[in-house]
């Protein structure tokens, strides 16, 4: 019996170092992973692949985090989404609720915190659909 596929996740950041950190990690762990470094780059990889979790930086070129989050969110079936940011302002942190990002992670991020909110995440998606 074959196993399931792993997950896919875009890790959406324009910080070249934390988008490969981040990469390596969930490669490591098994995940299928894709990267972009703006939000409109984003939107063309979920238009082209099925994406299960979206970890994405709030301040990037471009679209915002949050503005593609509600772009992607107009797609029939969307990734749950997860919001980083170096800034969790209360703005941005309603913004976030109002948009039903599964949860907001302050920078720098913990790599055991990161991996266990995805995990958290996709479970939490699996539940939801």
């Amino acid at each position: 019996m074959n196993a399931a596929p792993m997950p896919s996740l875009l890790i959406a950041d324009d910080d070249p170092q934390l988008r490969t950190a981040l990469a390596e990690v969930f490669e490591g762990q098994g995940y299928r992973v894709r990267t972009a470094a703006t939000g409109e780059e984003s939107l063309e990889m979920i238009d082209r692949d099925l994406i299960d979790c979206l970890l994405i930086d709030f301040n990037l070129p471009g679209l915002t985090g949050l503005e593609t989050i509600q772009l992607v969110h107009q797609q029939p079936i969307y990734p749950v989404s997860i919001l980083i940011t170096a800034q969790p302002t209360p703005k941005v942190l309603q913004s976030a609720l109002i948009l039903k990002v599964y949860t907001v992670l302050s920078k720098p991020i913990a790599r055991a915190l990161v991996t266990t909110t995805v995990e958290r995440a996709l479970k939490h998606r699996l539940r939801a659909s």
